[in-house]
Parts: C-alpha cells; structure tokens; sequence
C-alpha cells in the first residue's frame, strides 16, 4: 500500500514523534537520552538553520518535537536522527533490526492556541509518567532551558515567543508550573498526538471532566447515579459526542471504564 502524503502545514510548524519499536524503551538509559540529543543538535537542518527546535522530551519509550521547518528539511531531520540513533542503538545492543515503530508521526499546527497546548503537553509528560515531580526537573527536555533562559537546543525564537506570551513564570517556579495558568492554553476541541495509550489517556479525561460539568449543569447526584442509569448514560453521551473528536462508540466505551 502507497504511502500516504504529510500535510504541509500553512505555518510551517508541526509536532513531531517517534517510539520505539514494539513499544520498547530504546531511551531507557541516560546515556541513550543525551546521545539522541546530541544527535538532534548535531543534525544538518539544525545546525544550518533550516528547522527551528522550539519544544522537545525524550521519554524512554517515544520521543516528542515541536518544530518549524519546511517539509523537506523537516523529512531530512527525522531520518538523520533516526538512522544515526538506530546505529548507535544496535551497536551498543549488539542486535540488528528497526529500533522505532514505522514512520515519523507529525501533525501540523496551524493556531496558535493549539501551539501552545503542544508546547505544555511535551513537557508534562515526565511528570504524568511519575519521572520527576515537575517540569524543569526533568534533565531530557526543553523545560529547564525555558526556566533558565540558557538554550542548548531551542532556537532564540522559541525563548522570544515564551516571554512575549508572558508566561515566562510557568515553567520557572521551582514549586511546579501554576495548573491555573496553565489550564488557560488547554482550551481545545483536539486531542494532542501521542501514542495510542496516552490518546486513550487524554479522551477518558476529557470525558471525566465533562461529566463533571454535566452532573452539575443536570443536579445529578453523583457521577456513580450518571454512568450506573442506562437512560442517564445514554442521554450523557448523545449529549457530548458533539463537543469530543471521538466516535459514540469510543465514549461508551470509556464510559463503561469508569
């Protein structure tokens, strides 16, 4: 079967990931971190100026970027990166064979609102996984060089948009990024890329919050009497498909999950 083509994003900005083959953690060691990030810095359109790195998390068993760069030079990136770290990998593994799941997964981001939802939702990722307890202590992501103003990675323009936002606080405070301020960029009727477990993650949260919405705005007694009443149940989905980018069957099915 062809190929289908990437959609060219009218901004020229995309998120970007990749993961390990058969969900394995090919960044599982620190040392497999920092060589990835090496290797990005290191990479043709970077250093020439041809991709712009504004956001990026090196997780153990995927990887995410948020970046600018035209099509073709944001192809010639990723499969640098790739090959490079598939050699290191196998050499150092002594196996051979893919290291990551299939082709680069990329979506573009054309709103800036949705810019900004990428750009948070990278740099939680340690955190929801229960690697670190915020953002900046995670040592494999942009987070720190945002809070510190010291880029390594990051082009100049992502720092400049970060304090023209005003939210040059956020990843800064050594207490944790302000979930107020934050849940301020987390207004959005699209679920963020990731990986088939997270996406499931960010729908059932979605659905948990609006049902929260929904007992009060219904005085429903609690979400137990919504979900555990067919007639309740279904009405609460009808109700909701519209506002979710998921199917009815999605939604009844993480309904009856919980």
């Amino acid at each position: 079967m062809a190929r289908s083509a990437r959609r060219e994003s009218a901004t020229g900005v995309y998120h970007v990931m990749i993961r390990g083959i058969n969900k394995e953690a090919v960044f599982e060691r620190e040392k497999d971190r920092r060589k990835m990030l090496t290797l990005v810095k290191e990479s043709g359109p970077v250093a020439d100026g041809d991709l712009e790195l504004y956001a990026y998390c090196i997780m153990p068993n995927h990887a995410h970027f948020l970046v600018r760069a035209g099509l073709k030079y944001l192809s010639v990136f990723m499969k640098e990166i790739q090959e490079c770290y598939a050699k290191y990998y196998n050499l150092t593994k002594d196996r051979v064979g893919y290291v990551f799941q299939g082709r680069f997964k990329s979506e573009c981001v054309e709103e800036e609102r949705y810019f900004w939802n990428c750009f948070f939702y990278i740099h939680s990722n340690p955190v929801k996984a229960g690697l670190v307890r915020t953002e900046t202590e995670y040592g494999y992501s942009s987070a720190e060089e945002y809070a510190r103003e010291q880029l390594w990675l990051v082009h100049e323009k992502g720092l400049r948009m970060y304090r023209q936002k005003g939210i040059g606080t956020i990843l800064s405070d050594t207490s944790g990024p302000s979930r107020s301020a934050m849940d301020a960029f987390f207004v959005t009727d699209r679920f963020i890329m990731d990986t088939e477990e997270e996406m499931h993650a960010q729908k059932k949260e979605a659905v948990q919050r609006l049902a929260r919405f929904y007992i009060e705005e219904k005085e429903i007694e609690s979400t137990f009497i919504l979900f555990s009443t067919p007639r309740l149940r279904e009405k609460f989905i009808e109700d909701i498909k519209e506002k979710l980018p998921c199917t009815k069957v999605e939604i009844s099915r993480i309904v009856s999950e919980l």
